[in-house]
């Protein structure tokens, strides 16, 4: 069964950082992800850089009204086995609960 996990904290602690190591770690598995950010979050474009200095592209921006759900199911090949998402505080409340839909209904 699917999960969805967030973690948080203050400024500067590392977040972007584990999510990048934690992406990278799922692809040398030989797994599929799926990373992206809110189109609001316009620093360094279409990249996550940590503070550290570590980079990954991102797969796409989510705008506020993009219906998470929607998109996923519609385009499965994105999905991945792990969706990584940077920023989300950005994202909306319907997003969030979309995102649990994709986690649930989506596996």
């Amino acid at each position: 069964m699917a999960k969805l996990v967030f973690f948080y904290g203050e400024m500067g602690c590392g977040k972007t950082m584990k999510l990048i190591e934690d992406a990278e770690r799922t692809i040398s598995e030989g797994k599929r992800v799926c990373v992206i950010k809110p189109s609001v979050d316009t620093k360094n474009g279409q990249n996550l850089l940590s503070r550290n200095g570590k980079s990954c592209a991102v797969d796409f921006l989510i705008d506020r009204d993009m219906d998470l759900f929607q998109f996923f199911r519609a385009n499965s090949s994105y999905a991945g086995e792990k969706i990584f998402i940077d920023e989300a505080q950005f994202l909306t409340k319907e997003q969030i609960d979309q995102l649990l839909m994709v986690a649930t209904m989506l596996d």
